[in-house]
């Protein structure tokens, strides 16, 4: 949550012009299917995630997972590329 209140304030303070990466945790709560987590990170107004911690608790197979759910949100908000995903929410 610190994370991406973080991600918020400072997508808004910068107005989108600098690149900004979410990290710490993303991937890990089993409560949520990462690529859904991680297109909250990138619709808030991150550049990037990284998810070194998820692959830990999840495996190797947890980039294959990520880039399906990446590509059924895409198709879900009618969005043609990550890039577009990047500060949707915030617009």
């Amino acid at each position: 949550p610190l994370t991406l209140r973080t991600i918020v304030e400072l997508y808004r303070l910068t107005e989108g012009k600098v690149p900004l990466v979410a990290c710490g945790g993303i991937g890990c709560d089993p409560e949520r299917e990462p690529a859904e987590e991680i297109f909250d990170y990138l619709a808030r107004g991150a550049a990037l995630t990284q998810v070194h911690t998820g692959l830990i608790y999840r495996g190797p197979g947890l980039a294959r997972r990520v880039h399906q759910g990446l590509l059924r949100l895409l198709d879900r908000y009618r969005l043609n590329s990550i890039s577009d995903a990047v500060g949707y929410h915030a617009r």
